[in-house]
């Protein structure tokens, strides 16, 4: 899989009816090939009441995951993201700031790291349990001399 994250400074007078049809336009991302799904909120500063606030002033959040990689060359030219991104996004768009869109691309391989691991992980925790047994009955059946 491939995920596709991006972090948007929206504007504070944006209505709640003008976020409603951003999260719609996000949502509505899904039907765009490639796409296995779409998750999208606003980032809660609540969060972080023990620690220091990390959002950096970003105040919504989009993750998209992809089928793989060379499906996001298409996503980022395929037309209905960009009519979304014209047209629902960057109307939104803080643009006070230097950077009112932050993304970051990234190819998981916790899934291939987890399959070539498991065999050896399950060879582990076999020796493990054996030599966790064995101990157990030396322990229980050791000579009281």
């Amino acid at each position: 899989m491939f995920f596709h994250i991006v972090l948007f400074k929206i504007k504070p007078s944006v209505s709640e009816e003008e976020i409603d049809n951003f999260f719609i336009g996000l949502d509505s991302l899904k039907s765009i090939r490639g796409i296995v799904s779409v998750h999208y909120g606003a980032i809660d500063k609540n969060v972080y009441k023990n620690f220091s606030d990390r959002t950096r002033g970003y105040t919504y959040s989009l993750v998209v995951k992809l089928k793989n990689q060379a499906f996001l060359e298409s996503y980022e030219k395929d037309t209905y993201h960009n009519l979304v991104r014209t047209s629902v996004i960057v109307p939104l768009l803080d643009q006070s700031v230097e950077t009112p869109v932050m993304a970051v691309d990234w190819n998981d391989i916790s899934d291939e790291k987890a399959s070539t691991m498991r065999p050896i992980l399950r060879n582990v925790l076999t020796f493990g349990t054996i030599l966790s047994f064995g101990l157990f009955l030396g322990w229980k059946f050791r000579s009281r001399y």
